[in-house]
């Protein structure tokens, strides 16, 4: 009788596991603000988001290489336009 029991409250308890699984990443939130990857498709996710916020940064970085760049030539500043071309150059291409 024991036995049943016992194997009744495991089959139980591992059925309940199975029904309650997280979602592979929070489709509700913006890529920004995903922190929780689950599973295969969540890696997959999670792969796709960082790939997404490298572009970002880049772009962000090059808009600002960009910016500095007006403005050392507004202000005649050779030596800075110089080593901002470069930058632009390397971070925008």
């Amino acid at each position: 009788m024991n036995k049943i029991m016992f194997v009744l409250a495991l089959i139980a308890s591992l059925s309940a596991c199975e029904s309650h699984q997280a979602e592979p990443y929070q489709k509700d939130r913006s890529v920004e603000s995903r922190d929780e990857y689950n599973g295969l498709e969540g890696m997959e996710q999670y792969q796709k988001d960082e790939i997404e916020r490298m572009k970002t940064d880049k772009s962000e970085a090059c808009q600002q290489a960009q910016i500095d760049l007006a403005e050392a030539e507004s202000e005649g500043d050779t030596k800075r336009i110089k080593r901002l071309k470069a930058l632009v150059e390397d971070v925008c291409n």
